[in-house]
């Protein structure tokens, strides 16, 4: 995560918003911490795609629904991506336009 927190210095996740104690009790409840990350994700600023299913879109379609067709969403080449993220010689992300 550090180089994308290099890129990205104010990226969040329900880990840096909320304390341990607070999410304690959502630990053990898969469903409740994907309701978390729903909400997350929901009112972020931009929201990046990274699996495929149900969830991301169902998102996109919701935050496109709240923020009037106006919500960034970035959907990465996956394949390109775990290059990236699978090189040990590199260590950091090669960006190219």
């Amino acid at each position: 995560m550090a180089p994308l927190r290099r890129l990205f210095p104010l990226l969040e996740t329900k880990n840096t918003l909320a304390t341990q104690e607070e999410l304690a009790q959502f630990q053990g409840h898969s469903l409740k911490l994907a309701a978390l990350d729903y909400t997350v994700c929901l009112h972020s600023e931009v929201f990046v795609t990274t699996q495929g299913g149900n969830f991301p879109h169902f998102l996109m379609g919701h935050r496109r629904y709240l923020n009037r067709r106006h919500a960034k969403t970035i959907m990465p080449d996956k394949k390109k991506l775990a290059l990236i993220f699978d090189d040990p010689i590199s260590g950091s992300f090669l960006l190219s336009r």
